[in-house]
C-alpha cells in the first residue's frame, strides 16, 4: 500500500529533478527515472529497475544503457 511518505518521497524527487522557469516545470527524465528507480528498489526487494526504465521510456534497456553513457 502507498502510504502518504510515499506520496512526498515521490514528490521530493520530482522537485529535485525540476529546472528551468521559477515553476520547475521542466524534469530532467532520465535523472528523475533513475532517482525513481533507487527510492522504489530501497522500498521493495522485489522491484525490477529495468522493468521500470522499459515501462517509462518504452526502449529496450540495453539501448538506455548505451545512450545513458555516451
Amino acid at each position: 500500500m502507498v502510504t502518504k511518505r510515499d506520496f512526498e518521497r515521490i514528490a521530493d524527487i520530482i522537485k529535485s529533478n525540476s529546472k528551468g522557469n521559477t515553476n520547475g516545470s521542466i524534469l530532467v527524465k532520465k535523472h528523475l527515472v533513475q532517482d525513481l528507480i533507487d527510492y522504489f528498489s530501497e522500498e521493495n526487494n522485489a522491484f525490477d529497475p529495468d522493468r521500470f526504465m522499459v515501462a517509462c521510456s518504452g526502449q529496450n534497456v540495453s539501448y538506455l544503457r548505451l545512450v545513458d553513457h555516451e
